[in-house]
């Protein structure tokens, strides 16, 4: 089988500060999309079309000029197969940034929970053959810090940790019950560290770094 699909999106957005401490973030998204699969068989073709809204919204308070929080809470929608619902996603996060006064550099840190509906996986079968269900709902829930600095004028460094814990809130898979069980795909823990070398008579720069 063949898949395509064609997507549009409008999308609004409006920022609002006030007492010059806090920023009010809204928005508001709809997404068109327009799907076809072909069965090159059978040479049939079957079509489906979505439009699906969704949301989003922070609250940012701006301790100091060095220190900000924030908390967030945003709505996705992926686009599904032919005869199947969009996987749709909600997130809410709540995080800290840091950026020293004397120092140029950025410490960022973040907790966030994402639930998902309609969510695809891929599924060995019983005769070998590999094919899509579709899970009711999952959860994610997890931790990400960051840091990026300047160590030199031509030195930076950027590193980053998360660790996440997933579970199946409702779903069957080969008809039998999977709630309660993590997702196979998702790592506990990944861990980064690049670092930036500019060369400044070349207008170039070098990169070398890790990722587990």
């Amino acid at each position: 089988k063949e898949n395509d699909y064609l997507s549009g999106a409008i999308f609004v957005q409006q920022n609002v500060s006030f007492q010059d401490r806090y920023i009010v973030t809204a928005g508001v998204r709809n997404d068109i999309l327009d799907l076809s699969e072909t069965d090159k068989l059978t040479n049939s073709t079957d079509s489906d079309t979505f439009s699906e809204f969704s949301v989003r919204g922070a609250l940012t308070y701006i301790v100091n000029d060095s220190v900000s929080s924030y908390v967030s809470m945003v709505e996705s929608v992926q686009p599904p197969s032919v005869g199947t619902q969009p996987e749709r996603g909600r997130q809410y996060e709540l995080g800290a940034k840091y950026s020293p006064a004397d120092f140029n550099a950025i410490f960022s840190a973040a907790v966030y929970q994402l639930t998902k509906g309609n969510s695809s996986i891929a599924v060995v079968q019983g005769d070998g053959s590999i094919t899509r269900e579709t899970l009711s709902e999952s959860q994610v829930y997890g931790f990400d810090f960051e840091a990026r600095a300047e160590l030199t004028d031509n030195l930076s460094l950027t590193g980053a940790y998360s660790f996440m814990q997933t579970e199946v809130i409702e779903g069957t898979v080969r008809g039998t019950s999977v709630k309660g069980n993590e997702l196979a795909t998702a790592p506990h823990h990944t861990a980064s560290l690049w670092g930036y070398y500019s060369l400044p008579n070349y207008g170039a720069s070098l990169g070398l770094g890790t990722r587990s």
